[in-house]
């Protein structure tokens, strides 16, 4: 199992489950069966460099606290900093659990591209019914429905 999971085809594809699965979860909304998919890849991703001996706790920890500084950065005014060190961390979570950090490298950016147009064709699919809908002003108050501003503005000169 660990041999078919560290093959450089399958990694990459564990990443692409992983990074897709958590980033639909965050858009689009539901039960959560895309973040649990993405979990599960990146899982596996680590199970199977942990059962080889390519990875230790070390990156399976470091992975974890990048998540951790990445939902904080949601709740947390940090001006990106959290953000970006969350980045990092998953990055080199990633990155330390390879064989090689050539061919982690390699992995993670097709994994990167694949999942961001996989991510872009969901959002596109379901844009009408992402969470993100809720904080942008789709009404518009008309004339037609009652609404009317004061036309003479006259009436305001000169108060205080």
């Amino acid at each position: 199992i660990s041999q078919f999971l560290t093959q450089p085809a399958i990694m990459t594809l564990l990443l692409v489950i992983g990074i897709a699965g958590v980033a639909i979860e965050l858009i689009v909304p539901g039960f959560g069966i895309p973040g649990l998919i993405g979990l599960a890849g990146f899982g596996l991703y680590f199970f199977g460099h942990y059962i080889t001996g390519f990875a230790g706790m070390e990156e399976i920890i470091l992975f974890v606290i990048g998540v951790v500084l990445l939902i904080a950065e949601v709740f947390v005014s940090s001006f990106g900093i959290l953000g970006i060190l969350g980045s990092a961390s998953l990055i080199a979570g990633v990155v330390l659990a390879a064989p090689s950090p050539k061919s982690a490298f390699l992995s993670l950016f097709v994994a990167l591209l694949a999942a961001g147009v996989i991510v872009f064709i969901i959002a596109k699919r379901f844009a009408h019914k992402g969470v993100w809908n809720r904080f942008i002003l789709s009404e518009s108050l008309t004339t037609e429905q009652g609404y009317v501003s004061t036309a003479d503005k006259a009436l305001y000169l000169g108060m205080r």
